[in-house]
């Protein structure tokens, strides 16, 4: 119309490196998401679940919201006792020995390790993710617990140490689950209600 030639060399170039630099901040934004819900989550769920959640993030709602799940408690039976006979050393020892193989059972059968109160043990089945066969899972997993405390017993024996006995409950019901605590400080995510 005015007889000129305008060439589309520079804004073409310009949207393609704002189109380059906009890919390259969101792979970054999402790989910096997926390594903080990786680092939030390893410590109390299974890997498989994490891998899950980091592939579906929309299935972390992490608040407060009702769900039904299956809770399971495991207590030293006597610890007590068993920790004014011992020094403070062996007791850690010897519960950081039965954590961990609890913990690891816990994670086989895809719970989620709530928290360790002393010489409890607090997990639970059917959160962050659904699972169906949540009171399965539970049930399984005690069994499966109180069978390697069979084997840890055994072992102490043989190495001349105490033994003790656990006693583990379940309980399916509805509570409120997420992350509870003081935000940007510490937070626990948890279950809350009568069936807890």
């Amino acid at each position: 119309y005015q007889n000129l030639w305008i060439n589309l060399l520079y804004p073409v170039t310009n949207m393609l490196t704002i189109f380059t630099i906009q890919t390259v901040i969101r792979f970054f934004h999402e790989e910096r998401k997926a390594k903080e819900i990786r680092q939030m989550l390893s410590s109390y769920v299974s890997p498989k679940i994490v891998k899950e959640l980091i592939e579906n993030p929309d299935k972390a709602k992490l608040g407060g919201e009702r769900r039904i799940v299956t809770l399971l408690f495991s207590d030293i039976i006597g610890f007590t006792s068993l920790s004014e006979r011992r020094q403070p050393e062996e007791v850690v020892s010897l519960l950081n020995e039965y954590f961990k193989e609890m913990a690891d059972i816990i994670f086989r059968w895809d719970g989620t390790l709530d928290k360790f109160v002393g010489d409890e043990i607090m997990a639970l089945w059917g959160a962050p993710l659904e699972q169906p066969n949540h009171a399965e899972l539970a049930l399984r997993c005690a069994l499966n617990m109180s069978e390697k405390l069979n084997e840890l017993q055994e072992m102490w024996r043989q190495r001349g140490g105490d033994t003790f006995d656990v006693g583990i409950g379940l309980n399916t019901g509805e509570v409120i689950i997420g992350n509870i605590g003081a935000t940007g400080k510490k937070m626990d995510y948890t279950a809350i209600g009568d069936h807890v």
